[in-house]
């Protein structure tokens, strides 16, 4: 599907990528599209955040965000469209949508109606009471809105609540009991977000009863991996590489983080350097770390809400690289690293500490890869500046290709 997806996307780029796609069926399909993994080498050819941009900027320009105003005859003016949120509860009360569909937007509804004030830095830490609401709100959704409850469901709620405690716990805390509340709360979240993800989330069709399961299993859409990376970097921070969490707490984390590994790695991905392996060689090079005092550890990153906890992982796992001479390697073979390692107790105790790894990380590949098709496209055109954004997307690249700074063959 890649191959067939990339030369329309550069010659997208180059002709209309600036131009709204009027055509709602355009907006339709492409939205469609940017919800499937793609096996891409590195994040940065990923076109799916462009294709989103593309789309989210044409239903801008079209005005499908807000109410239509009404027409009047005797006078001129705009009138105001109704706000984003409450406009999203009234289309889904007015348009038919399938009922776990509409469960799901008004948990995301739900989560962002209160983003702002969870945000706020004015008052210090987070009222625990507010974070007792939300979650209840998110519980009570479920009566608002009563549907045949699916492992999808459970596990979009679950990832809600995850997000909700994670962006909590991040905050500096008045009251360690109420965090402690907190992050056992997110520990039962993300073990049963784990447990879903292991026994099937993807969708069984009675009618091709031949589909092999592991194919539809790679064939979810890429926010539940999104939501299950999130779930096991939670359970390996605050409990399998924490000194401060019980040694019981601290073997099933290590456990759960293990079946996401093999889940992500054997299970999920298709290509030896698509999201999800990647996503797996994140966690093979976290878990070389001893257990650690987290009232002396801050995140590197802390102001981006729940995604904080993800990104800090990514850039830990830069500097990890960096330290032990990886980070201009090229890709090349190596042995597997077998889960049941990662799973028994003395990898956990007898790893070196951080500054101590001196290993190369091995990513258990068979083949070596040509880096010449490794290499982004070639464009004959200039990119306007800062076209790719954010500068951490580098490091979601695991550090397997040569930096700008290496040479000219980048």
């Amino acid at each position: 599907m890649w191959e067939r997806v990339r030369e329309p996307y550069v010659s997208k780029f180059k002709s209309d990528i600036f131009r709204a796609p009027i055509p709602l069926r355009t907006i339709q399909a492409l939205l469609f599209q940017l919800v499937w993994p793609l096996p891409i080498q590195r994040q940065i050819e990923d076109p799916t955040w462009l294709y989103c941009g593309v789309a989210m900027n044409a239903a801008l320009y079209m005005g499908i965000h807000s109410a239509k105003p009404a027409r009047s005859l005797r006078g001129l003016g705009v009138q105001p469209g109704t706000p984003d949120l409450n406009a999203i509860e009234k289309f889904i009360r007015e348009c038919p949508v399938s009922r776990e569909f509409l469960y799901k937007i008004m948990v995301h509804h739900t989560l962002a109606k209160f983003t702002n004030i969870l945000a706020d830095e004015t008052t210090g830490g987070v009222n625990h009471s507010l974070v007792e609401v939300i979650d209840g709100e998110l519980d009570a959704l479920q009566t608002r809105f009563p549907i045949d409850w699916t492992p999808r469901a459970e596990f979009t709620v679950l990832v809600a609540k995850l997000q909700l405690y994670t962006m909590t716990v991040i905050r500096p805390q008045g009251d360690p009991s109420s965090r402690d509340v907190l992050l056992r709360l997110g520990f039962a979240a993300a073990l049963r977000v784990v447990y879903l993800t292991k026994e099937g989330l993807c969708f069984n069709s009675s009618e091709s009863l031949d589909i092999n399961p592991s194919m539809l299993q790679r064939s979810l859409p890429k926010t539940y991996f999104r939501g299950l990376i999130l779930a096991a970097i939670f359970l390996l921070r605050y409990f399998a590489l924490n000194k401060r969490a019980t040694p019981q707490e601290q073997e099933m984390a290590r456990n759960h983080v293990a079946i996401v590994h093999a889940y992500l790695k054997e299970g999920a991905s298709t290509r030896v350097r698509d999201e999800k392996a990647r996503a797996a060689a994140l966690l093979e090079n976290l878990v070389k770390q001893q257990p650690v005092d987290l009232e002396n550890m801050k995140l590197r990153v802390d102001n981006r809400l729940g995604a904080s906890l993800v990104i800090d992982a990514v850039s830990l796992s830069a500097e990890l690289r960096g330290e032990s001479g990886e980070a201009f390697r090229d890709i090349l073979p190596s042995t597997c690293i077998h889960e049941q390692e990662i799973i028994h107790n003395h990898t956990y105790h007898e790893a070196p500490p951080v500054h101590a790894v001196h290993d190369p990380l091995d990513l258990g590949y068979n083949s070596m890869e040509n880096m010449e098709n490794l290499a982004p496209l070639p464009l004959d055109f200039n990119l306007p500046n800062d076209i790719w954004g954010d500068s951490l997307w580098g490091m979601f690249d695991l550090g397997n290709f040569p930096s700008p700074s290496a040479g000219p063959s980048q």
